[in-house]
């Protein structure tokens, strides 16, 4: 649970309904890794990323999956494996990045271009899920109106991207991040 003034207060017990015994079992084997961030950076992750702590013996963890950028992040950074890193639907575009002078000692490869377009793909998905859920939740209008609302302010027609399957992916979006779309009619 989080209080106003940004602490956090965990129930280990509400987590283990939420969470199952298969979950934990999985948890024990997992890959625990210790990243070295001034404490704001940590006490915003902690908050940012709460339904998904672990309360262990020696402090919070931040679960990770596939499923949040962190996640994709750290995954990105972490493996060399292509398979997972494929858009679907393939790129028929090319979005032009002008780098200062700075980047210059940078090696860019297929591989880190592949990852930067995964990315860049995950950021635009979970930016219209916020704003659909904002849209819903303060404007009162339905998850399908909020996405056309969203598409008609990027310029995103059926061809670029069907509305449909961005609605779709937004209600996938809700059940893995416990929120329930307003489903009520457009």
């Amino acid at each position: 649970m989080l209080f106003a003034n940004g602490t956090l207060n965990y129930n280990l017990q509400a987590c283990k309904k939420a969470i199952s015994l298969e979950f934990l079992h999985r948890f024990c084997a997992m890959l625990v890794i210790h990243v070295p961030v001034t404490r704001a950076v940590k006490k915003y992750f902690l908050i940012q990323n709460y339904k998904h702590l672990v309360d262990r013996p020696t402090g919070y963890a931040i679960y990770l999956n596939q499923r949040s950028f962190l996640g994709n992040l750290v995954h990105s950074l972490l493996t060399h494996d292509l398979r997972d890193w494929k858009l679907k639907p393939p790129p028929t575009e090319s979005l032009v990045l002008l780098l200062s002078k700075r980047y210059q000692s940078c090696y860019i490869t297929e591989r880190s271009l592949r990852k930067l377009a995964f990315h860049l793909d995950h950021q635009f998905k979970l930016e219209m899920c916020l704003y659909v859920d904002m849209a819903v939740k303060f404007g009162g209008i339905s998850a399908l109106q909020a996405v056309n609302n969203f598409c008609q302010n990027f310029g995103i027609e059926e061809q670029d991207y069907g509305q449909d399957s961005m609605y779709r992916y937004y209600t996938r979006y809700g059940k893995a991040h416990h929120i329930r779309p307003n489903l009520k009619a457009a």
